[in-house]
């Protein structure tokens, strides 16, 4: 077997597959090569890998899993074994959050020098000047390009004709990162290939899962809300709190709806909305709940944000984003412009809501999820304006995303997620701004809200008084 252990016999295989033209790329997987041997010398206890286990790239923010879709016929403790050859990029190889291989190894990346970006900075935009390493450089998802099957295999032991892997073999991505096992999924219970479930959302049971849902403290305040370690860990569709159980009856609710693949809803899905969240707090300091965006989702009930400019819905507005990516990055800007923009104006806009409770479709104080909703500012960073439009010409949409918000947090979330942004001060807006005219706004009712058909419906809403 070709173990590709120096750089001779990978550029002679490498070459003739054809997946390396430039020396540099050769060079820096040979590199690669090399460190995952030293990587994997001193693991003394060898152990087979099966079905679930843990991986880890270099540039990775998260360990990712492993998969086998379809068994080769042998199993350990009742899980499939992985073999050579199941390193297919997220066939396998799940994505392992975001990768930081653009920052730690400028040198192969002449393609993206040249005009490639990274979904980040395409919809997303602005980056921190005091930072060093661009977010353009950061913020890249983690698509795993393996450059070869698995590396450093049982060669004495073949399945369906291919060598077994341990948890010495390594793979190397052609972006330079070493990936080693970190757990090899034979004593972990709690991954396996589950049936869908027919479990669906009964009304009163949506209306009433937040009363239910048991938290360890609900009285967070908004400095608590504002560390990240407010947020928790990435929610799991095996998971045992009341919160995931209510996320995995969502879940499994959209699909069974939904027809498209591509548009069907996962853990790693997840586990990218967490990823993003983080790299959003990391640069401008304010948390964007990931329970948020999972709220919209569901809201929209299309297994998409739907932010298509091309693919329009019927009622006209945005319509399914069939690249999730595209998809979440998209979502990213225009929620956080709301953000930023309820945290500048929002005084403005709950006084105007306040003072029109009279009128049918608007009620409350005023709060972030109206603010979305409606026709108001958005802080665009990637355009470098401010815009305005809504998230939904629905009216009452902020009623349901608020609510199932509350249902994956807690009672009484929705309103305190607003407060928080509110307490944002305009001195950090400004500066995050420091380059965008931030117009002097005020803001009326307008009787143009639709159902959920998009239909007018003769109630109002808040809007930008232009």
């Amino acid at each position: 077997m070709d173990k590709f252990d120096n750089e001779e016999n990978f550029s002679k295989e490498n070459t003739a597959q054809g997946t390396s033209k430039d020396s540099a790329t050769d060079k820096m997987i040979n590199d690669a090569l090399k460190r995952g041997q030293e990587q994997v010398k001193n693991i003394e206890k060898m152990s087979y890998v099966v079905h679930g286990a843990m991986v880890q790239c270099e540039f990775g923010s998260r360990p990712g899993r492993l998969i086998v879709p379809k068994s080769h016929g042998v199993y350990l403790r009742k899980k499939a074994q992985i073999i050579k050859t199941d390193s297919k990029p997220l066939v396998n190889v799940q994505s392992m959050g975001i990768c930081s291989a653009g920052a730690q190894n400028p040198v192969e990346y002449e393609e993206e020098k040249k005009g490639k970006k990274s979904i980040f900075s395409l919809f997303f935009g602005k980056k921190k000047k005091k930072k060093k390493v661009s977010l353009e450089d950061l913020a890249c998802q983690c698509i795993p390009q393996i450059a070869m099957d698995w590396q450093n295999t049982k060669e004495d032991v073949l399945i369906d004709g291919e060598e077994a892997i341990t948890n010495k073999s390594f793979l190397v991505c052609m972006k330079g990162g070493v990936i080693t096992i970190c757990d090899d999924g034979q004593l972990d219970e709690s991954y396996d290939i589950k049936e869908k479930s027919n479990d669906t959302i009964n009304v009163d049971e949506d209306k009433n899962m937040a009363q239910n849902i048991v938290e360890n403290d609900k009285n967070i305040s908004n400095e608590e809300i504002s560390d990240p370690n407010w947020i928790p860990d990435v929610m799991q569709l095996n998971g045992t709190t009341e919160s995931e159980k209510y996320l995995s009856k969502r879940i499994n609710n959209l699909n069974n709806r939904i027809s498209d693949e591509n548009l069907k809803w996962n853990q790693e899905k997840i586990n990218q909305i967490w990823d993003t969240s983080k790299i959003i707090y990391d640069e401008y300091d304010i948390q964007i709940d990931p329970r948020l965006l999972l709220a919209i989702i569901f809201q929209e009930g299309t297994g998409s944000f739907n932010t298509s400019a091309t693919n329009r819905a019927a009622d006209g507005q945005h319509g399914v984003e069939k690249d999730f990516a595209k998809d979440l990055m998209k979502a990213n800007n225009l929620v956080f412009g709301k953000m930023l923009g309820y945290a500048y104006y929002g005084d403005k806009f709950n006084q105007t809501v306040k003072n029109n409770n009279d009128k049918a479709g608007i009620s409350g104080d005023g709060n972030f999820f109206q603010y979305a909703n409606w026709y108001t500012p958005i802080i665009d960073l990637k355009r470098g304006k401010v815009r305005y439009g809504v998230y939904a010409g629905h009216g009452a949409w902020h009623k349901g995303v608020s609510t199932i918000y509350e249902n994956l947090s807690y009672d009484g979330a929705a309103s305190q997620y607003s407060d928080y942004l509110s307490s944002i001060s305009k001195d950090t807006i400004l500066k995050i701004a420091d380059d965008i005219n931030l117009p002097d706004i005020n803001f009326t009712y307008d009787q143009s809200a639709q159902d959920h058909l998009g239909n007018p419906n003769g109630e109002y809403i808040i809007k930008v008084d232009d």
